[in-house]
């Protein structure tokens, strides 16, 4: 078991450290991804989190506990295929990958990059939203955005009727 999870992480960061060379060789232009036809300015933190995209999500902090019991779980599954000399070594082998896991997952998300986040959530006079065409994001103020819509379709009567109750 000990071989095949070490096969698997040089494999895993023989991918990750070619992925970051790329990345790293390579200069990004946040205003490259990045289309803000609205009065609001963004700052630089904001358009660095624009830039990861409009599916992007902070990740979320998963308890000690429950990585606990994903690990014992996996062990008791283990468990009656194992010879009674492999199940100590099978236990502080999930016991050590538990531990790796959980100190890998316990990197938090920049404090200004989740300001940035919330900044841009709570600002009602803006729309972010994606183009018809292309993978910027796109930054409007509300009132343009909804005049847009309203002359696009809800004014368009071949398309809407008005309902009368």
């Amino acid at each position: 078991m000990c071989i095949l999870r070490k096969k698997q992480h040089d494999s895993v960061m023989t991918t990750h450290t070619k992925k970051i060379s790329k990345l790293l060789n390579v200069v990004v232009d946040v205003d490259e991804h990045i289309v803000n036809i609205s009065t609001y300015k963004l700052t630089f933190f904001q358009k660095l989190v624009l830039c990861l995209g409009l599916k992007f999500a902070i990740p979320q902090n998963v308890s000690q506990i429950e990585i606990q019991a994903s690990f014992e779980k996996a062990y008791w599954r283990l468990e009656p295929t194992l010879k009674d000399e492999q199940k100590n070594f099978a236990k502080t082998t999930l016991k050590s990958i538990a531990l790796n896991y959980r100190a890998s997952k316990s990197r938090k998300f920049p404090k200004l990059l989740k300001s940035a986040l919330k900044q841009l959530k709570h600002n009602k006079n803006i729309v972010i939203t994606k183009p018809d065409k292309g993978s910027v994001v796109v930054i409007m103020d509300k009132s343009e955005y909804i005049h847009l819509l309203s002359e696009a379709s809800i004014s368009d009567q071949t398309k809407f009727t008005a309902v009368r109750g």
